[in-house]
Parts: structure tokens; sequence; C-alpha cells
């Protein structure tokens, strides 16, 4: 894991082998969870649990993504591409969160901020980017092959200068968990 190499080093960093559903960290101890693209794998009923055992009282959770936008033809091409040789990619799709399920797993007021960004990607970056998918096949699926010559072919038609664009909407939810204290 690149964070324990980054981190090695740090007296006053700790890694935890957990799970959202299990963090294995003490009652009472956090002082603010942050969630960043991965909410939408978490079984929300048991996660909320824990987030209320580990939290401390009236603490905060922040929940953040990046929603790749699918206003533009390179972006509609991909997602087609993705759609076509990504057989794991309608199930990860963190869209299936609705903002309901959202309230519900915080179970009181929430707030939330959006705002538009992008990011230029050259051709291995681009390839990086969806290989690191957790949809994305792996090398010895047959489709694999397909999806890396299909996005290299979409490179070629949409690069400028090298590079091509994704525009996102970052969206954030972040407020308390209705709270019962856990001792």
């Amino acid at each position: 894991m690149q964070l324990k190499k980054d981190f090695k080093k740090k007296s006053n960093f700790t890694s935890v082998s957990g799970t959202a559903e299990n963090t294995k960290l003490t009652n009472n101890s956090i002082d603010l969870i942050t969630v960043a693209q991965a909410f939408h794998w978490f079984d929300l009923e048991k996660t909320r649990i824990e987030f209320q055992r580990i939290l401390k009282e009236k603490e905060y959770v922040v929940l953040v993504w990046n929603v790749r936008l699918i206003k533009i033809d390179f972006q509609k091409e991909y997602n087609e591409l993705l759609l076509l040789h990504c057989p794991d990619y309608v199930s990860a799709d963190h869209r299936r969160i609705s903002e309901e399920n959202i309230k519900e797993f915080f179970g009181s007021t929430i707030e939330y901020f959006s705002c538009e960004n992008y990011q230029f990607f050259d051709f291995n970056g681009l390839k990086g980017r969806v290989l690191s998918s957790s949809y994305s096949p792996k090398e010895d699926h047959e489709e694999y092959q397909h999806l890396v010559k299909g996005l290299e072919g979409l490179f070629k038609k949409y690069e400028e200068n090298g590079k091509v664009k994704f525009d996102y909407r970052t969206e954030m939810y972040y407020g308390r968990l209705s709270h019962k204290r856990i001792e």
C-alpha cells in the first residue's frame, strides 16, 4: 500500500486493517469520518452502526465523490465503452445511492455542496484511470484487450495537444449522524 510507504516514518500515523462495517477502532474515538468515492460499496445499515460506535458525540461524517459528467461526445463515447467492455460497470455505479439513502443514513439534517471540476489526461493517465476502477476487467479477462483498444481509438479521436478532458461534478454531503452513545 502506497499510504503505508509514504507515512511509515511518521510517528503519529497508524494503519488499521478494517472495513466501513468493522473498523476495529475504539468506541467514541473519532472526531471526523471522511469517505471518498467508496460510499456506494458499503452496507449502509451496518456502516451507520459502526460509525455511531466510533464517532465522538456530535462529530461529523463527510461523504464526497466525483460524478463524471456525460455531456460531451468524448464522455458519452467513454461511457459507452465502459458499458460495452466492463461487465461490472453498472453494478459499481455510485449513482445508485439516492439522496433518500443518504438522508436515511444520517438520520438527521445534512448539508450538501457541489461544484464542477475537471482533469486532463494523457493516454497513460486515461488508461490508468480506467484500469484502476473497480469495475474494470483484469488483464486475463476476455474484455480487457477490447477495452484498451477501444480506449486507444477514443483517445486518438478526441485528444487535443496529447490530452483529453474529463468533466466532473464533485458532490459532498456532511452532517452529524443521529447518535446513540456507545460506552
